[in-house]
């Protein structure tokens, strides 16, 4: 999970994670849709990614990507309780990397007992 500080970073680790054989899982957090930058560079970077938005819908440009408006707590909650439809299950992940400014990173490790 990263906001616009942290996804620039993802650009170098979804990639490499994924040569390990990992499966990468990227939520990316923006105030508005017009912020959205280095789209085709995350897609390649990850399997599935949930757009977030605090204003407006950020469209997923690959079936597999959902998108979430609100906060990026509630959207990682949502997915965690299956209401995005993902392919992911949290009981499933081995490992959650948050980047970005200090109020992300303290985000709750375990969303869905939010």
């Amino acid at each position: 999970m990263a906001d616009r500080i942290g996804a620039t970073g993802v650009r170098a680790l979804g990639p490499a994670l994924r040569a390990a054989g990992n499966k990468v899982l990227f939520f990316i957090s923006f105030r508005n849709p017009g912020e959205v930058f280095c789209r085709d560079e995350f897609e390649q970077s990850c399997d599935e990614i949930v757009w977030v938005s605090l204003d407006g819908e950020i469209k997923p440009g690959r079936a597999q990507d959902k998108s979430y408006t609100g906060d990026v707590r509630d959207a990682l909650k949502a997915y965690a309780n299956g209401k995005l439809g993902g392919s992911f299950k949290f009981e499933d992940l081995d490992r959650l990397y948050f980047m970005g400014g200090g109020c992300l990173v303290q985000r709750p490790a375990r969303p869905q007992e939010q």
